[in-house]
């Protein structure tokens, strides 16, 4: 048998005489084949007399897989570049298929969550970028793996792992000038009739000291002072009283009877010297219901108790009452001010004179048919008036308490987190049956939550505390690491240490007064740190320096201070106990004992003896004599260097009595006798020297000049205070017979400040005639506005 084989045939071809015939290829020989390409091969077989006969075969390819390799591991290093860390290699690739050894750049697979990306061309070059910005969380040893698959032509995939590594980032430390503080409290002004206290985390409760500061979040509570509260006050109990008031129905027998002995339209009440007279405006007084009933009460005999336009006037004989409170009854709905017949309770009350003091009324607050009704004055009341307003709302009443109160007030002061300062001017009534009732007043403290920040502000030589979370709170570490504070250094106008809870401690030198700093070193715990500075103002304390005849030197052994603090611009000498001044002083007198010079550049204040005697020298270290006057003093004798000081408030020689120059006098706690000199003076009338509405101070200028002196009461009255806060809180009374003219006219001033205290200021030899009033039934206004603003006698504004 004969083949012929094809030219560019791989296999070969045999046939038997049978015509068996057989195609064998070597599988290595068509690898090129690419899938379902096809290699035709046309072998001719020939029978024994020459015919022929082709037989095709045909050689089909398949898909043989690539094989990859090379570099499929990248990293990148946090920092390394910026901004963009980069990573490449490259990829080999074989293929058996023909034209198949490529990669596809369009096959990249991403993994979800990658912060980088990854490119690849078809020769397997790879090249992986990731913005540097993405990775800064990474801690120090952390990693983060992205692997990305990418495949040949053919599909063969191969993955490729990045691995990101982190490394510690340095903390970020900035400067400091403001920072979250808490609000704190203080007690400026203290009650007369009981104790202030505080209680902080339920450490329990410690009494309050006017002037220290204390933790805003601390409960506050008032503890009276029972025995002398009982001792100035009184309550007496008029009418019939619920043996169980907690009840709707009144519980106990109702009886015209108890309010006194009963004739006709008036019940007279006595006890203990006192007189207490009821009396019914419109009918005979008449018990309602008189056990266990709603509408327990009296009224007149109408039938419906009181109503629109009746009264139940109550006169009071033998006390000083300024309260009164009813327990009214038999109250429906007109009584609420919601409703469409609202009827409202009146309480009126008069002076002895029949003159009006006030009226207060008000609605149903307590939803029942029984509800309290008071009325409070500060000034002593001869009769009170009960009725109504609106609607025809009717009742009846049950009982009144007739009482004497104490007024008493307090100042709690809150310091905002921005160290600004809101007072709460607070004012208690307290009365006999209260007297061993502790007061909760928690909810006088005045905190803005709407601040939270402020400045860091310290007094020379007093120490700031600084929470070191204060500081930390605008740092920060980009790892998310935990700062604390490892070294405060380089403190200017102060000392720093931090304490023992990890705080810091700032301590203002003596005698500095400005911006002080200090830096703070931060550390996240992975060997990053940095540095910040830390500003601080610093304000001057304002000092007062004393000396009296009794702390003094002697003769023989002279006293030597030396001030290294002294501040010329609000500091102050007080020689007021060492001059002890009992009348109108002469500054040519007091310069015989009081002596100013210059050495080495200082001023020496030299206090001596009736004798001439020093006993006692004042240095002030570092203030010139004229820095410390203010003036030049070249050519001034001590004498006139003394008064200049007394006019300018560096200098204090009397609070009562004046000089030829002018002066400021503030008096003393209790009453005072002012006597002026020849200048322009100003009685200046402190809150903190002020007295009670029941027992005023009264200070008394024997020889006020109208046209030189004013009288000062800024410091009692608000900021800037309008036309109705003065007749609010200033009485003017004129004592003058304008038909006598050998008397001796006074005009009297009783201010009552924003605390309740009461301090009376009398005028003598003033009255119509030197205020320039010719109306003597002039208003309060019109001489208040004399005396303001047009005399300009009063200054009621700083």
């Amino acid at each position: 048998p004969s083949v012929v084989t094809p030219a560019g045939a791989l296999g070969a071809l045999t046939i038997d005489e049978n015509g068996n015939w057989i195609y064998n290829v070597d599988n290595a020989d068509v690898q090129y084949l690419a899938q379902d390409e096809t290699k035709v091969e046309t072998f001719t077989v020939a029978s024994v007399d020459g015919t022929t006969h082709d037989i095709v075969i045909t050689i089909t390819g398949v898909n043989d897989s690539a094989v990859i390799s090379g570099d499929a591991i990248g990293a990148v290093t946090e920092d390394d570049t910026d901004p963009i860390l980069t990573d490449s290699g490259v990829l080999t690739l074989t293929d058996a298929d023909t034209g198949e050894a490529k990669f596809d750049p369009a096959s990249v697979v991403t993994p979800a969550g990658a912060l980088g990306a990854l490119t690849i061309d078809a020769d397997g070059n790879w090249d992986y970028q990731v913005d540097n910005a993405d990775v800064q969380y990474l801690k120090a040893g952390e990693t983060k793996q992205e692997v990305f698959s990418v495949a040949s032509i053919d599909g063969t995939t191969h993955d490729i792992t990045v691995t990101i590594n982190g490394i510690n980032e340095i903390p970020d430390a900035m400067n400091d000038s403001k920072v979250t503080q808490d609000p704190r409290i203080r007690l400026d002004e203290d009650p007369d009739y009981g104790t202030m206290q505080y209680n902080v985390d339920n450490q329990g409760w410690q009494d309050m000291v006017v002037g220290e500061e204390y933790d805003a979040n601390a409960q506050v509570r008032f503890v009276p002072d029972e025995a002398t509260i009982q001792t100035m006050t009184r309550d007496i109990k008029v009418g019939s009283f619920d043996a169980n008031p907690n009840t709707p129905e009144f519980n106990g027998p109702i009886s015209t009877s108890h309010w006194g002995t009963v004739s006709g339209t008036t019940a007279v009440f006595e006890e203990n010297g006192t007189t207490i007279t009821t009396k019914s405006s419109s009918g005979p007084l008449t018990a309602y219901n008189t056990y266990g009933h709603l509408g327990s009460g009296i009224g007149d005999n109408d039938n419906s108790g009181l109503s629109q336009g009746e009264k139940l006037s109550i006169t009071i004989d033998g006390e000083d009452i300024n309260e009164v409170t009813f327990r009214l009854s038999g109250l429906g709905s007109y009584f609420d001010e919601i409703s469409p017949n609202a009827t409202k309770v009146k309480i009126t009350a008069f002076d002895e004179n029949g003159d009006l003091i006030d009226t207060q009324s008000g609605y149903r607050q307590s939803g029942s048919y029984e509800d309290y009704y008071s009325f409070t004055t500060d000034r002593p009341v001869k009769t009170f008036e009960l009725t109504t307003s609106g609607s025809n709302g009717t009742y009846v009443v049950q009982n009144m308490v007739i009482s004497k109160t104490l007024a008493d007030a307090f100042v709690l002061t809150t310091i905002q987190a921005d160290n600004s300062e809101t007072p709460n001017h607070v004012a208690l009534d307290l009365n006999y049956d209260d007297a061993d009732v502790t007061l909760d007043m928690s909810d006088k403290k005045l905190i803005d939550n709407d601040i939270t920040k402020g400045e860091l502000y310290v007094e020379e030589s007093e120490t700031l505390i600084i929470a070191a979370s204060a500081l930390l709170e605008n740092d920060s570490d980009i790892d998310g690491g935990t700062l604390s504070i490892t070294s405060v250094q380089n403190a200017i106008g102060g000392a720093v240490t931090i304490n023992g809870s990890g705080d810091i401690e700032f301590t203002a030198s003596s005698g500095y007064v400005g911006k002080a700093t200090f830096e703070y070193t931060i550390s996240d715990a992975q060997g990053g740190s940095d540095t910040a500075t830390v500003n601080i103002n610093v304000g001057a304390t304002d000092n007062t320096y004393s000396w009296s005849s009794d702390t003094v030197g002697t003769d023989d052994d002279p006293g030597r201070a030396v001030i290294d603090t002294f501040d010329s611009s609000q500091d102050i000498i007080d020689l007021r106990g060492f001059v002890a001044a009992s009348s109108v002083w002469s500054s040519t007198d007091i310069a015989q004992n009081v002596q100013f010079t210059k050495v080495d550049g200082n001023t020496q204040i030299s206090l001596l003896d009736n004798n001439d005697e020093l006993v006692q020298s004042i240095t002030l270290d570092g203030i010139a004599i004229n820095d410390f006057t203010g003036t030049n003093t070249a050519g001034m004798s001590d004498a006139e260097v003394l008064s200049h000081l007394v006019s300018e408030e560096k200098l204090l020689i009397s609070d009562t009595y004046g000089h030829e120059g002018d002066d400021v006098l503030s008096g003393t706690p209790g009453d005072d006798v002012f006597r002026s000199g020849m200048g322009n003076d100003t009685f200046r009338i402190l809150d903190e020297n002020a007295g009670s509405s029941a027992n005023p101070t009264t200070d008394t200028i024997m020889n006020f000049n109208v046209n030189n002196d004013v009288i000062d009461l800024s410091d009692l009255l608000p900021d800037s205070p309008t036309t109705q806060d003065l007749l609010d809180h200033i009485e003017v009374e004129i004592n003058d017979d304008i038909n006598d003219l050998t008397d001796t006219p006074t005009t009297t001033l009783a201010v009552t400040d924003e605390n309740g205290g009461v301090s009376k200021v009398v005028m003598n030899n003033v009255g119509w005639n030197e205020l320039g009033i010719n109306d003597v039934a002039a208003s309060q206004e019109t001489i208040i506005a004399k005396l303001v603003d047009q005399l300009n006698v009063v200054n009621v504004d700083g």
